[in-house]
């Protein structure tokens, strides 16, 4: 999952305008992080969508700003939801119906996903440790 690879893809040429956007750039990071992406499988284990996983993270960690308002920006709001089709993806995760999100201030309604075994091309291992408190 690279965030150039994602601008390459014929159905996210639309979105070519945020590729040298660096707060578009570190959401795409963001959301690649395993524990994102277990958030986003676990959002859709709930049958609810994976954006909402996520989505109160990015609110906090990611400011609306000049190049980055999720709230304005109704093509910023398409891409992101394109990115973590395009993660997902890699996992075996497919869309299925677009659902209401409960979370969030600015987003309303986000995909939720299905897992099809036959298109994982990754998977995402939790790993259990225990730490000194």
């Amino acid at each position: 999952m690279n965030y150039k690879d994602f601008f390459q893809e014929p159905e996210n040429r639309k979105y070519i305008k945020y590729e040298n956007v660096s707060e578009v750039e570190n959401v795409f990071n963001f959301m690649c992080k395993p524990e994102s992406i277990d958030k986003m499988i676990m959002s859709c284990g709930q049958n609810r969508p994976a954006l909402e996983g996520i989505i109160e993270d990015i609110e906090l960690n990611f400011p609306i700003s000049a190049n980055f308002d999720i709230d304005k920006d109704y093509t910023l709001r398409k891409a992101l939801g394109s990115m973590i089709k395009y993660i997902l993806s890699d996992f075996g995760y497919e869309v299925n119906i677009q659902k209401d999100i409960s979370k969030g201030s600015y987003i309303k309604s986000a995909t939720h996903y299905t897992f099809n075994q036959t298109k994982a091309k990754k998977k995402l291992v939790r790993v259990i440790t225990i730490e000194n408190i």
